[in-house]
């Protein structure tokens, strides 16, 4: 069985991911259970916006060898307790962020010393402190990252939008409270907050930048959200923003510190006039980011085959065998085995064509999962 640990009746992008992993860990026919912790407030422990994934629900948790717990990053002060409770089963600690897990130099030095605990990383970020400055062996390290809401993979560019700006005023706003200062003659501003998550889609494909100048402790939502949603993204260059891997986009839209206010002025005035000529700019990170629900089930499937040493399925055919094998599953309708072996197929990076989109198109939709359906048949289109 494995065990995730996620805060009780909370909503942010973390906890969404913590659902998700449940969601595809099922999928595969892995056992994957939620178990809640902190106070309880009375409200139901599982969020309402994740009823969907439809994850199982511990009341307690107990001791076995065929039992691995994954812990959110901001449970790593937790885990010498814990883990002196749960000697026999395997330990993960899941950095969805590093900088929000609170670390300290003594407890990077409890966290390097435990020769057991297994690290997930989100982010390149995240792989490079837990490798580098944690000094864990590459063995002991895995990248599972995360994949966005499929409700923003079918929104594409708008000529019809404004011209304005959005931010995010819990980020990085001392600077963006000067730039709005000194251009609220000449630039429209709106704050990204008060909106419902299924209005956020809608809001980002009305405007043309979005601006984002606050730490990045892991590979961040509001960014990838924006770049799908068509908008032009300007970022920092803190935390994970940092890197090309995390946020791919062109080095002069990532602003130093300590860069004047009239220029970052200026990159944002240009992006706004010139929206229609820079879309092919952001087109690696808009395309990346639609396809990380691949890479997040393909990654999910080796690491916990692996940490289970459960041996994936289908290996061993050829490309046309397990596609026929996809075909009969769709077929009988067990959509759940048919999304198995397209993993493999991902896996064995076989060729990905038209034929194969559609026959994935008929897989997501017999999941329910409509919206990576029409993203897929739209895909084959391309072919």
């Amino acid at each position: 069985m494995i065990i995730i640990f996620c805060p009780r009746a909370n909503a942010t992008g973390g906890t969404e991911l913590l659902h998700q992993l449940g969601y595809k860990l099922n999928l595969f026919g892995f056992d994957a259970k939620m178990y809640y912790y902190g106070e309880d407030n009375g409200l139901p422990a599982t969020h309402p916006h994740f009823v969907k994934y439809s994850v199982p629900v511990l009341d307690s948790v107990s001791d076995s060898p065929d039992h691995i717990f994954v812990y959110p990053e901001v449970m790593a002060s937790s885990l010498e307790g814990i883990k002196s409770q749960l000697t026999h089963s395997k330990h993960v600690l899941w950095w969805l962020s590093v900088d929000n897990a609170g670390m300290t130099p003594s407890l990077e030095k409890e966290i390097s010393e435990d020769n057991t605990l297994i690290h997930f990383v989100q982010s390149y970020y995240a792989m490079e402190y837990v490798k580098n400055q944690l000094n864990i062996p590459e063995e002991r390290v895995f990248r599972l990252s995360d994949y966005l809401n499929y409700n923003f993979l079918n929104i594409g560019e708008n000529s019809l939008r404004d011209d304005f700006v959005l931010y995010n005023p819990r980020k990085g706003f001392e600077r963006t409270s000067r730039l709005i200062q000194k251009s609220a003659q000449t630039i429209k501003w709106l704050a990204l907050s008060g909106f419902a998550p299924e209005e956020i889609p809608q809001v980002l494909q009305c405007a043309k930048v979005y601006i984002d100048f606050g730490e990045h402790p892991g590979k961040d939502r509001f960014p990838r959200e924006a770049v799908c949603c068509g908008c032009r993204v300007i970022t920092g260059k803190r935390g994970a923003a940092a890197n090309d891997f995390d946020v791919p986009i062109p080095d002069r839209f990532k602003v130093d510190d300590d860069l004047n206010d009239e220029s970052i002025l200026d990159l944002i005035s240009l992006l706004i006039k010139d929206y229609d000529q820079t879309s092919e700019l952001y087109n690696d990170y808009r395309d990346r980011t639609r396809e990380e629900f691949h890479s997040f089930e393909t990654d999910t499937l080796i690491t916990f085959s692996n940490l289970t040493g459960v041996e994936i399925d289908g290996t061993g055919l050829d490309g046309s065998s397990l596609i026929s094998l996809i075909s009969s599953e769709n077929e009988t309708e067990q959509y759940r085995q048919a999304l198995y072996y397209i993993t493999v197929y991902r896996i064995k990076g076989f060729t990905i064509d038209k034929e194969f989109l559609l026959l994935e198109s008929k897989t997501r939709t017999g999941l329910g999962e409509k919206e990576a359906a029409l993203y897929l048949e739209n895909l084959s289109g391309s072919y």
